[in-house]
């Protein structure tokens, strides 16, 4: 049963409803399955007790809704099917009071024009949309008060007393449940609204530093800064051009992003900060936005974990081979972009860093002087002479071998 009524609240649903769209149709259809028979049965009421233009009124009204309702299923109009319904709903309750005599001999009946459109209506328009109709309701609570005589209804003081009292728990009722609506759609937008900053943020995170998202969060400007102690590290798979004229696109793609995926992994674990990947090259800076006291050790660190990954995984099933060039010094880092923004950096010990990868060794880690000068002493490192590297002369590189064992304190040593 619970399924056959959630397949019935949803006839008036289409693929591209969004999910406060889906809600406002089921509210829809949920109303229009029962209120017909409610207004169906307070008709009965009133033509059994003497008073055939109020009992008649309910019943045209019940069936007028349930036209309505098979108009909406065909064409899935929810605004047009709550004006429809709206309007004429309003004239009814004047045409019942009316025949009744007044407010108090109707039971109060006039409370429910208020209910539905006008409340009711705040489900399906805007608030703007609402005012015409509460003017309405307006009016006819105007009418109702100065005009009609109060001695033409023919129920007696026990009926009457009845149907006020039905009519004021039904409208209770009626009140909890759109105050239960109301509150149930604001928890769910605001689960729905947390949701979307947590994945926005995560999307955030992944362009941005955690420390430069949070500042561009608190007050949007342009942030750029001075660091200078920072190194820097580019990757490069060797032979990718070649290698790329022999995969598809997809092959590609799926190629680089398990590659660096792995990698991301590696910077992750080191706490240092992936920058950019530019083609098949790969950028990571240790230093900022955040300092670290052994920014050369910890790079160099993981430039040797991603050689030992290249040479030890396949990945998309092809061994790859990786040129890796170190340097460094001061920077300068900010973000740049006005939609599509991404943090970088800039300075001679970026491109120097770059020519390191391009005019280094397949398989090899080339460090600047600069960089050797920091790390000698915990790790192994072979001088690799004067090379000759583009728009910056002649300059003393070292290729480091491996991290540097330590020999074991001798045991005389340590008794002495």
């Amino acid at each position: 049963m619970r399924e056959l009524w959630q397949r019935w609240l949803a006839i008036g649903a289409e693929a591209d409803d969004d999910g406060l769209t889906r809600s406002r149709k089921r509210f829809l259809v949920g109303g229009a399955t029962t209120v017909p028979a409610l207004l169906f049965g307070i008709g009965a009421v009133y033509l059994a007790s003497g008073e055939p233009l109020a009992g008649w009124t309910y019943c045209v009204i019940s069936a007028y809704i349930v036209a309505l309702f098979a108009l909406f299923a065909v064409h899935h109009r929810l605004e047009l099917s709550f004006w429809l319904a709206a309007v004429p709903s309003l004239l009814a309750h004047l045409t019942v009071i009316l025949s009744l005599g007044d407010i108090v001999h109707s039971g109060a009946i006039l409370l429910w024009g208020l209910a539905f459109p006008v409340a009711t209506g705040l489900v399906f328009v805007s608030v703007r949309k609402i005012i015409p109709l509460f003017a309405m309701w307006i009016g006819n609570l105007v009418v109702c008060t100065l005009v009609v005589p109060s001695d033409r209804s023919s129920l007696s003081s026990g009926v009457e007393r009845t149907i006020l009292f039905m009519n004021l728990v039904g409208l209770s009722v009626f009140a909890v449940l759109i105050l239960a609506l109301f509150v149930s759609q604001r928890d769910v937008a605001y689960q729905l609204l947390g949701a979307e900053q947590r994945r926005a943020r995560a999307l955030l995170l992944n362009i941005l530093p955690e420390e430069i998202a949070d500042e561009l969060a608190r007050s949007p400007h342009v942030i750029a800064d001075a660091f200078d102690d920072v190194s820097v590290l580019f990757a490069d798979v060797v032979g990718f051009t070649p290698m790329s004229e022999q995969l598809t696109p997809t092959e590609l793609v799926e190629l680089l992003d398990e590659l660096f995926g792995h990698f991301d992994g590696l910077v992750e674990c080191a706490g240092l900060e992936k920058i950019k990947t530019i083609g098949d090259a790969y950028m990571v800076a240790a230093g900022v936005p955040r300092s670290h006291p052994d920014h050369a050790q910890a790079i160099v660190a993981l430039g040797l974990q991603m050689q030992a990954a290249a040479q030890a995984k396949t990945f998309h099933g092809r061994r790859l081979e990786l040129r890796i060039g170190v340097n460094s010094g001061s920077v300068v880092a900010g973000v740049i972009g006005r939609r599509k923004f991404s943090y970088d950096l800039w300075g001679d010990v970026v491109n120097t860093a770059s020519r390191m990868e391009s005019h280094g060794v397949p398989g090899g880690l080339q460090v600047t002087a600069a960089t050797h000068e920091l790390i000698r002493d915990r790790f192994d490192c072979e001088p690799r002479g004067l090379i000759e590297v583009r728009g910056k002369g002649p300059l003393q590189t070292w290729m480091v071998t491996g991290a540097r064992r330590r020999p074991r304190p001798n045991r005389l040593d340590q008794l002495a």
